[in-house]
């Protein structure tokens, strides 16, 4: 557009090549925190040349320019620090007011509210199984189905009473060792080895004072394993799973489906 009369009088051929869209966002991230992408579209209209540049409004949080710059003519347009918003009058300039600035502040929670709701929904359903296959004393081992787009880390297990709404554990949280890999890629399987620190059967001896002295043998009682899993380098999750096993003699076997 000519500045004066706005006449739409397009871009020399120079010009018009010059706005690539990769080269475009590589230089307008040098200047902007987070970075950001942008839509360019060329249009040739009665022999002229334009170009339009869409630039959507930021994701979570405001974009912040991060480096000064000037014009040709030594003249500062970007300032480093600075906040900048597109205003009614189509200018971009920077935040003027506190009012303005707490309008963007507010708009900034709207989505990381939406983000964190969509995550927490996502993440309460995360899909990844795990069921215990045998335990004997000194060695347990389980298998794990992860079913989700994310790598997962197993960082913890531990086995709990499954008949209280309340925390009981059978064993304490055990890691895995050096020479354990409890990572699963997306879509994969694995079967995994411990070793409860103490008798998870012992332990509910002392927790249910049953009549019987043989108690838990021969009986169908419900388990929690616990696992605290690390998605994607980053979340940490606990994961529940219920599950009835039988205790038999020093062995624990999974029962029913």
């Amino acid at each position: 557009m000519r500045d004066g009369d706005c006449d739409a009088i397009g871009l020399v051929e120079e010009e018009f090549q010059s706005f690539d869209a990769t080269r475009f966002t590589d230089f307008l991230n040098r200047y902007a925190d987070p970075s950001f992408e942008c839509a360019i579209q060329k249009f040739v209209i009665d022999g002229k040349k334009f170009v339009t540049i869409k630039v959507l409004e930021f994701s979570d949080v405001p974009i912040i320019c991060k480096a000064d710059a000037n014009d040709s003519s030594g003249r500062q347009i970007l300032k480093r620090g600075a906040t900048y918003i597109r205003t009614n009058r189509a200018a971009s300039e920077i935040v003027p007011d506190a009012e303005a600035m707490r309008d963007l502040m507010n708009r900034a929670v709207v989505k990381r509210g939406d983000e964190l709701l969509l995550e927490r929904e996502e993440f309460e359903h995360f899909p990844l199984a795990m069921s215990l296959q045998q335990g004997a004393p000194g060695n347990y081992f389980g298998n794990a189905k992860n079913e989700s787009k994310y790598e997962v880390s197993i960082e913890a297990i531990q086995i709990l009473r499954g008949d209280t709404s309340y925390e009981s554990p059978l064993t304490e949280q055990v890691k895995p060792r050096e020479t354990d890999d409890w990572t699963l890629e997306p879509g994969s399987s694995k079967s995994f080895f411990w070793a409860p620190q103490y008798d998870p059967k012992s332990m509910l001896q002392s927790l249910v004072r049953s009549p019987d002295p043989n108690f838990p043998n021969d009986n169908v009682i419900p388990i929690a394993l616990v696992l605290t899993v690390r998605v994607d380098g980053k979340r940490l999750i606990k994961k529940r799973y219920i599950q009835n096993v039988l205790f038999q003699g020093n062995q624990i076997l999974p029962w029913g489906p």
